[in-house]
């Protein structure tokens, strides 16, 4: 019975699909814009009495800001960013996979004034390694598939890559819902009121009439807030809802979220991390986002032998290990 079960095939989708090459760019595209846009001191800055911009004890001293002490810290910030968005196209993902990991990795390493969005970025930045070395395309936005596509223990390790990257995301997600419900504003319905009229979070001048006008109305502000809520639960469980409500209701309103937090609060970096989160976590592996619906076509290959159905991408097995 044992040597049956080891030798059956496993069907696993491939993961170098279109929804992982949006991810990762988006993922490079929120802390590039962090690193280059904004001055240093913005995510360096002397905290807790410490005279020292950078932290650099323990495991801080494995940062790429660390390791390049004797460099202008605002040069090497610039330099940084501007690699990031570099591999924001998406070219070469088994090249930039390591040197990208790196940079993410360092700014909550090294950072005072980091966010959950730079910790996430970081966190993702590792486990993104190897579904990405794996990725022998050099351009992925591309419908080819990579030739490690061949190989079951490449599409294991992928596979495996993408769901150690999702219960992260499910955790991140429960943790901002259910942290909510302990909050009075939240609870109470009138949490929006308050953040849009925040002094450093709220809404930029030229919404302020109409955000100010809207979020007065106690109702309208209690269904936002609400609806903030529950689509940040539906979120964190999306892995077990049906295939339809994920791509064609829950991941629209996960990009509202996160588009509405850009426009009315200001907070675009974080906001482009959180929308590489939720396409992992939310689309399916095999999904075709140009369309919303399963990948239909095939790799490119010799034609299958007359009655031998060929193998769709999202159907390809993974070989048993003798």
């Amino acid at each position: 019975m044992s040597a049956n079960l080891l030798h059956r095939r496993v069907a696993v989708p491939e993961p170098w699909t279109l929804p992982l090459t949006i991810a990762r760019s988006l993922l490079f595209l929120g802390t590039g814009l962090t690193l280059t846009i904004g001055p240093s001191w913005a995510v360096f800055t002397p905290s807790n009495g410490k005279p020292d911009v950078l932290d650099c004890s323990g495991v801080s001293a494995l940062s790429l800001f660390c390791a390049t002490d004797a460099v202008p810290l605002d040069l090497v910030t610039r330099s940084a960013g501007v690699l990031l968005l570099v591999f924001a196209t998406g070219l070469l993902p088994w090249l930039t996979a390591l040197p990208a990991a790196w940079i993410l990795l360092s700014v909550p390493l090294s950072g005072t004034l980091v966010d959950g969005g730079d910790q996430l970025a970081g966190i993702l930045g590792v486990l993104l390694i190897p579904v990405s070395i794996t990725d022998w395309r050099w351009n992925p936005w591309r419908g080819a598939l990579p030739g490690t596509s061949d190989s079951g223990a490449a599409v294991l390790i992928g596979n495996v890559s993408w769901w150690l990257m999702r219960a992260q995301i499910v955790v991140v997600y429960l943790e901002a819902c259910i942290g909510k419900i302990a909050v009075p504003e939240w609870a109470g319905g009138t949490a929006l009121y308050a953040w849009e009229r925040h002094p450093n979070f709220g809404a930029p001048d030229w919404a302020q009439p109409l955000v100010y006008a809207v979020t007065a109305q106690p109702l309208i502000t209690a269904l936002l807030t609400f609806a903030v809520m529950a689509t940040e639960f539906s979120i964190a469980i999306s892995p077990v809802l049906p295939r339809s409500f994920r791509t064609r209701v829950l991941y629209p309103c996960g990009a509202a979220l996160h588009l509405g937090i850009i426009l009315f609060m200001g907070v675009s970096s974080f906001s482009i991390v959180m929308f590489a989160a939720l396409t992992l976590l939310v689309l399916p592996i095999d999904v075709d986002v140009r369309g919303i619906r399963p990948l239909s076509p095939q790799k490119d290959s010799a034609p299958s032998p007359a009655g031998s159905p060929a193998e769709t991408e999202e159907e390809r097995s993974v070989a048993p290990v003798p």
